[in-house]
């Protein structure tokens, strides 16, 4: 009889226990998800969409003050210096030396 009530009580303490796991578990699950999707939801923000890529509006170049006669007289820049250089006037063998650095295999990969 002792031992038949004893046994009753540890089931039933147990299954609080998991209740009680099972409920913290599926708060921590949830609160996990909702707090990866905001992140992910600011992190996309900040992101440059695909169109203003496309259209080059992403990338800040330098600010270059000319002279009357078409003379660079300073450049402003506040990050970096940057300038934009069309793909075609790319010499090959600096495409090459950032392809290189980046893969070695790049040409072979499919």
């Amino acid at each position: 009889m002792i031992k038949r009530h004893l046994k009753r009580t540890f089931f039933s303490l147990k299954d609080k226990y998991r209740s009680i796991l099972l409920k913290i578990f599926g708060i921590f699950l949830i609160t996990s998800v909702v707090g990866f999707s905001l992140i992910w939801a600011i992190y996309l923000r900040s992101l440059p969409s695909i169109e203003a890529l496309v259209r080059g509006e992403y990338f800040k170049e330098s600010t270059i003050i000319y002279d009357k006669n078409g003379d660079e007289i300073y450049s402003i820049f506040k990050d970096g210096k940057r300038t934009y250089i069309p793909y075609d006037k790319i010499s090959a063998s600096v495409k090459d030396a950032i392809i290189s650095t980046e893969d070695g295999t790049f040409f072979e990969n499919p």
